[in-house]
């Protein structure tokens, strides 16, 4: 993995693709198998993907401060605005807006998946592997712009 100080987003990505997108495939696989019983599972599997997502958020405010605070003294230091502006935008937004927004948003999240996968486990493993597979792919693409 490279360490960009301009990406705020590496770790949540590596999250999503070494650890939600097999999930959510493994499970779409065993619901060929055991439908009733990942059904029944569904409250484990929602608390495991809110708990993985609380994780995800906290390495991505980690991320942010870290990023943010070396871009802001680099640019400090070298009279750079650009890298000092980018450095306070990675602080106020990666510290302020994400750790906000992201304790509500993954308490519903739990909530829904666990709903959804007692309801309808193979659509919703599959919905959520294909998401994740979209998302990792709009990441590599912008990445490459």
């Amino acid at each position: 993995m490279n360490f960009d100080l301009g990406n705020i987003n590496q770790l949540s990505s590596e999250i999503d693709r070494h650890f939600f997108l097999p999930f959510y495939e493994s499970i779409h696989k065993a619901t060929a198998n055991n439908h009733r019983f990942i059904a029944i599972m569904g409250p484990a599997i929602g608390t495991i993907d809110g708990t993985a997502s609380l994780a995800q958020a906290v390495g991505v405010v980690g991320e942010s401060a870290i990023k943010g605070l070396v871009n802001t003294l680099k640019g400090a230091v070298t009279f750079n605005w650009q890298s000092l502006k980018r450095g306070s935008l990675q602080l106020i937004l990666g510290i302020g807006v994400i750790s906000i927004c992201s304790i509500p948003l993954i308490a519903f999240r739990t909530m829904r998946i666990s709903v959804k996968m007692m309801i309808d486990p193979k659509q919703t493993s599959e919905q959520q592997a294909r998401n994740y597979r979209m998302k990792l792919d709009l990441k590599y693409i912008g990445s490459r712009v």
